[in-house]
């Protein structure tokens, strides 16, 4: 008898602009049995992320459940014919999860390339890592020069299209890693509202660190959708073209 077991990647999720997370699961006859570590996938490469409970949900739903609907109906009861359908529904309802769909969800998406490099939330993201995206963020609003701190760009706007995406960033990542319940609400609030282009008119002319000009909301989401799909365009060519040609 032979037994057919090893390591497979199962529970695509949030996939956009060539990006998306997965988990790698021991399988046993290609059946996901425990989850052993998840991955934020970018076209030929990838980079370990926290375990996904959704990737891991997704696996075990899209797999198991319709395999527990089938064993449910052939019981041919009331109660066997109602498991299958809630499960149906439940495991359909998981394949939903694999890609980007609300327009604020690709807003936040597009953010997130521009800012990290990679479309993975810092919800995702190691310690590590969030700490050298960080860092990086920190240099490239330094050299923006705006005085005027993220949360100020949020409330009023932003002069530039890469004022909000390095606003953004900076915000997002301080929704998980501020020591403060109230702050990190705050700033996950703020980013939020940055994505959206939802910020506050009326104040327009006060404030100490308020610019003379601020871009309109139209011109800085337009621009930053444009940038993002460039450079997902460019990253998907290269792992096309990176990928082994088959004969």
């Amino acid at each position: 008898m032979v037994i057919v077991f090893g390591r497979r990647a199962y529970g695509r999720v949030n996939a956009h602009g060539g990006e998306h997370a997965h988990t790698q699961f021991a399988h046993l006859y290609y059946l996901p049995i425990f989850p052993l570590s998840s991955v934020w996938v970018m076209g030929d490469r990838g980079f370990q992320i926290r375990a996904s409970g959704k990737s891991i949900a997704a696996a075990y739903l899209r797999v198991w459940a319709p395999l527990v609907a089938i064993a449910a109906l052939v019981s041919a009861s009331i109660a066997g014919a109602i498991i299958a359908v809630v499960l149906a529904a439940t495991s359909a309802w998981a394949w939903s999860w694999r890609g980007v769909r609300s327009e604020s969800a690709i807003r936040a998406s597009d953010f997130r390339l521009l800012a990290f490099g990679t479309r993975c939330d810092p919800a995702l993201m190691t310690r590590e890592l969030r700490d050298d995206v960080k860092r990086a963020l920190d240099e490239r609003w330094a050299k923006l020069d705006t005085q005027r701190p993220p949360d100020e760009v949020a409330e009023h706007g932003a002069n530039s299209s890469g004022e909000a995406v390095i606003a953004y960033g900076l915000l997002a990542l301080a929704a998980f890693d501020a020591t403060d319940t109230t702050a990190r609400a705050n700033a996950a609030a703020a980013a939020r509202r940055i994505a959206d282009g939802a910020h506050d008119d009326s104040g327009a002319d006060d404030g100490p660190y308020r610019a003379a000009t601020v871009a309109t909301r139209a011109s800085v989401l337009d621009e930053i959708a444009s940038a993002a799909g460039t450079v997902s365009a460019a990253n998907v060519g290269a792992a096309q073209r990176s990928a082994p040609r088959r004969m």
